[in-house]
């Protein structure tokens, strides 16, 4: 119960499942331990973030940027969790370049599942333009996308063809 690595792996695997109620107990339980992981804040962050509530989501996002800077996804939860708020959209975009720039510069080349939260802030910010081109990007790679990612890029795609 008290091994911070472990339950941050059950957590996580919990999450890549979907039962996000389970992987919130298991990742609480990972960072209430002494110097937690970045990896297991971020991972809560994001539970809580498609639990719909953003702003805890937000604070463990900041944590583990404050944890460990280089760790892209946590820039990216963070910008997203801003956005799901509605708040500091200027803010949740830098966040999310960011998060592309390191995702590239750790592994030579782009994460695409940064790009989707990149169209979200787009569509956020009414410029449906970039967003599409965002999508049209993303689109190219979708095979290296979860079943979940796939469902985020149709609703996407949905919001910019809106009032064509």
């Amino acid at each position: 119960r008290s091994n911070k690595l472990a339950n941050y792996v059950m957590g996580s695997l919990r999450l890549k499942e979907g039962d996000y109620l389970t992987a919130e107990t298991f990742l609480r339980l990972s960072v209430n331990q002494e110097r937690p992981l970045a990896a297991a804040q971020n991972d809560l962050a994001e539970v809580l973030r498609r639990l719909q509530r953003s702003d805890e989501a937000e604070k463990f996002a900041r944590d583990a940027v404050k944890t460990a800077p280089e760790l892209y996804v946590a820039w990216e939860t963070l910008g997203s969790a801003l956005l799901d708020q509605g708040k500091e959209l200027d803010s949740a975009e830098e966040y999310v370049k960011k998060a592309i720039q390191l995702s590239k510069e750790k592994n030579k080349i782009e994460d695409v599942r940064m790009q989707i939260t990149l169209a979200r802030v787009q569509i956020a910010k009414g410029d449906l333009g970039r967003a599409r081109g965002t999508l049209r990007t993303i689109r190219s790679h979708q095979s290296e996308l979860s079943k979940y990612d796939l469902g985020e890029v149709e609703k996407l795609q949905k919001a910019t063809t809106k009032g064509k």
